[in-house]
């Protein structure tokens, strides 16, 4: 089986990012930076009117980017009951005699969406490195999406429907200006969805040259945040000092993935274990036979798992969300990486 061949990738390159931190004290007895007694405009009061219609508050700022002169780009927490959550936001003052006005904030439909999807049981139930709040990264263009439709922070958009091209490009254009700015996302899905909607996602977000993903996930009432990358490389192919390896990941019996490996160049063979989907590597069914069979196929390669830099999953179109991210979970435990060595691809 060529799995890379059947890959969903596309070239882009990076861009150069100005960030101006301000989510963290500098001592214990410092301040965060909160927007409390900052003016709203009309647009930003619609939207940040909802949170207080559900029960929700804001709370520090998490990052600020400059874009402009007098124009910020922040995220801010946002409180709900025990819920920590992030939302995009604009400040900016007209002229250096004037104070910081919030011009922009997300529109009713993806606050109420953002408060719903979290209160519930729809994201991905892992448990992620580190909180979603507590992510130390660039302002990100958060994207929820379930299987009947997509909302960013400039409304809805169907599913294969250019509308979310178009609300990427405001993002560019209008959040980020002439910065250039963050390269990323932030992806909060219903685990029911079919990855390959997620692979209709990967395609616009690489489109306009955002490669980092956050997947956001929830343990309980505590969201966290996955970082992987999409599969973006330059004309060239892979970067000179990056060896990848590749894993075609395919649903197996209940909870389980089948998969197929490849080790820098090197397709490894079907094993043929009973059970397992023809062509395949190996099959797992939780996370401890995932490591176990994975560590034997790399020494039975005899390539050096420290030599592989980084790890792209691509998942088959027969998964969903939830088995997705558990398979990413799975192959970073197992490798002992960090998530941000990874990228997530989708298998036609």
């Amino acid at each position: 089986m060529s799995i890379s061949s059947r890959i969903v990738g596309c070239v882009m390159g990076a861009m150069a990012m100005l960030l101006l931190m301000a989510a963290a004290p500098s001592s214990a007895h410092a301040q965060p930076w909160t927007l409390e007694g900052v003016p709203r405009g009309a647009q930003a009061s619609e939207g940040l009117h909802v949170l207080s219609e559900r029960g929700a508050e804001l709370g520090r700022v998490l990052v600020a980017e400059r874009v402009v002169t007098g124009r910020y780009l922040l995220e801010v927490e946002v409180r709900h009951e025990e819920r920590r959550l992030r939302l995009p936001m604009i400040v900016a003052r007209t002229s250096p005699e004037q104070a910081l006005e919030v011009i922009w904030a997300p529109v009713p439909a993806y606050v109420n969406a953002l408060l719903t999807l979290a209160s519930g049981d729809g994201l991905p139930p892992e448990v992620a490195p580190q909180a979603w709040v507590e992510e130390r990264r660039l302002p990100a263009l958060p994207i929820i999406a379930t299987r009947a439709r997509i909302i960013t922070p400039y409304g809805e958009a169907a599913w294969q429907n250019p509308e979310l091209s178009r609300h990427i490009k405001r993002w560019l254009n209008d959040a980020l200006t002439e910065a250039g700015g963050p390269a990323g996302i932030d992806l909060l899905l219903d685990r029911r969805m079919a990855w390959s909607q997620v692979g209709e996602l990967m395609m616009n977000a690489a489109a306009a040259g955002l490669f980092r993903v956050h997947l956001i996930t929830r343990d309980r009432a505590n969201l966290g945040a996955i970082s992987t990358n999409l599969p973006i490389f330059p004309e060239g192919g892979l970067p000179e000092a990056m060896v990848l390896g590749v894993l075609g990941v395919y649903p197996h019996q209940a909870d389980g993935i089948g998969v197929g490996v490849r080790l820098d160049e090197q397709t490894i063979e079907a094993t043929g274990i009973e059970g397992c989907r023809e062509g395949l590597a190996f099959c797992a069914r939780d996370g401890e036979e995932f490591e176990e069979a994975l560590g034997d196929v790399i020494a039975d390669a005899g390539v050096e798992a420290a030599r592989i830099t980084h790890w792209l999953l691509a998942g088959s179109s027969e998964f969903n969300v939830g088995q997705g991210v558990r398979a990413l979970v799975w192959t970073y435990q197992a490798l002992n990486i960090s998530p941000q060595s990874t990228f997530i691809g989708y298998i036609e």
